[in-house]
C-alpha cells in the first residue's frame, strides 16, 4: 500500500526498467534540442544519427517546439559571439600582462621585452587558430540544415497545443504552484518574471502536456533534459 502511495520514494524494478527502455516514448527538452546547436560536428551527427534511428517513439510537446523555433537564433548567435569575446579577453589579458611588466622595465635579472615578446607571440598564435576554427563555423543563419534535418525527424511526432482557456487555467494553477515551491518551473519566477505567462510557466506547460500524452496514450515517458534546476532534480548535498 504504502508502495502505491508513495511510488516516487521507490526505486523501480529491474523488470520496470527493462519495460521503460523498451516500450516508452522519449521526449525532449527544450535545452536538450537546442544543445544540437553547440555540440561538435561528430557530437551533433551522432546525435541526429540517434534520432533518426529511433524516430519512432520520438514525440515532443507543442511547447517544446515553440520555444525551439524562438530560442534557437539566440543559441545560434551566442555561438558565433564566442570569437570576439575570447579575442577581447586575450587582447585584455595581454594589456595587463604588460601593464604589471612595465613596472619592472629596470630590473636587475629580469629582459621584460623578451617576456612580453614571447607572451604576445603566444597570444597572437592562439588567436590565429581562432580565426582558422572561425572559418570552419556552421552558417546557420544563412542556411539551418540542421533545422531541416530535426524537422525531418520530428515530422507528426509533435503534439498538440493546449486551448486558450486550458492555458489561462494553467497559468492560475501555476502562479500557486510557484508560490509554493511546487516544481517544475518555479524557479525560473525571477528570471522570466517580466516575459509573458507563456514563458513564465512554459516548464509547467511542458509537464502538463507530457502528462496529457501519457495519459492519453497509456504509455511510459523517458524524458531527456539538460535542465539542472532544483524544480527539475531533486538535489542532495549539491
Amino acid at each position: 500500500y504504502m508502495k502505491t502511495l508513495f511510488k516516487e520514494y521507490f526505486y523501480p524494478s529491474e523488470t520496470d526498467i527493462k519495460e521503460v527502455w523498451n516500450d516508452s516514448l522519449i521526449v525532449f527538452d527544450t535545452c536538450a534540442l537546442l544543445n544540437l546547436y553547440r555540440y561538435t560536428e561528430k557530437t551533433r551527427d551522432d546525435f541526429v544519427n540517434l534520432l533518426e534511428s529511433n524516430k519512432e517513439r520520438l514525440w515532443i510537446p507543442y511547447q517544446v517546439a515553440m520555444e525551439f523555433l524562438q530560442n534557437k537564433n539566440e543559441v545560434i548567435k551566442s555561438q558565433e559571439k564566442a570569437y570576439d569575446e575570447i579575442n577581447r579577453s586575450l587582447e585584455d589579458t595581454f594589456k595587463k600582462v604588460e601593464s604589471t611588466f612595465n613596472n619592472y622595465k629596470k630590473h636587475v635579472v629580469l629582459d621584460i621585452e623578451v617576456f612580453k615578446t614571447k607572451i604576445k607571440n603566444f597570444i597572437d598564435n592562439i588567436k590565429k587558430e581562432l580565426d582558422k576554427t572561425h572559418s570552419k563555423h556552421p552558417k546557420y543563419d544563412k542556411e539551418d540544415i540542421l533545422l531541416e534535418k530535426i524537422s525531418s525527424v520530428l515530422e507528426n511526432r509533435i503534439g498538440n497545443d493546449f486551448s486558450e482557456d486550458d492555458l489561462n487555467q494553467l497559468y492560475k494553477i501555476g502562479e500557486n504552484r510557484y508560490k509554493l515551491q511546487i516544481p517544475p518551473g518555479y524557479k525560473d519566477a525571477k528570471n522570466k518574471n517580466n516575459q509573458g505567462n507563456r514563458h513564465l510557466y512554459g516548464d509547467l506547460i511542458v509537464w502538463k502536456q507530457i502528462i496529457k500524452k501519457a495519459l492519453d496514450e497509456k504509455c511510459n515517458i523517458i524524458f531527456v533534459t539538460d535542465d539542472q534546476k532544483e524544480d527539475w532534480w531533486l538535489i542532495e548535498k549539491g
